[in-house]
C-alpha cells in the first residue's frame, strides 16, 4: 500500500479515456465541465468533499462517469509540488 498524500482529484472516464475536471459553471441551466491535465485539475483534501462536489456541484451519481482518485507521491511530486509541501509541513506542525 502507497502513502497516502491527502490530495484528492475528480476525473472523467469515458471508452477507456479520463480527463481531469479542471473547473465547473452552470451556463443557462446546464452543467458545463472543464476537463483538463492533472496539474489543473481541481484539489480536493478528502475524498467526502470531492464525492459531494461530483453529486452537488456536478448534480452527477456517484456511479460514473466521474470518479474520484487520490493522487499517489509521485504525481503529487511531479505535478504539484506547492501541494505536497504544505501537505508536508500541516502534518509536521507548521516545519518544512
Amino acid at each position: 500500500m502507497g502513502v497516502h498524500t491527502g490530495v484528492f482529484v475528480v476525473y472523467y472516464l469515458y471508452r477507456s479515456r479520463y480527463s481531469f475536471v479542471a473547473g465547473h459553471l452552470v451556463k443557462d441551466g446546464h452543467h458545463v465541465v472543464d476537463l483538463s491535465n492533472i496539474s489543473n485539475a481541481l484539489k480536493f483534501t478528502s475524498e467526502h468533499m470531492a464525492r459531494e462536489f461530483i453529486g452537488d456541484d456536478l448534480n452527477r451519481p456517484a456511479d460514473g462517469p466521474y470518479f474520484v482518485s487520490e493522487l499517489t507521491l509521485g504525481e503529487l511530486l511531479e505535478h504539484c509540488p506547492e501541494l505536497y509541501e504544505v501537505r508536508r509541513a500541516s502534518i509536521h506542525g507548521g516545519a518544512a
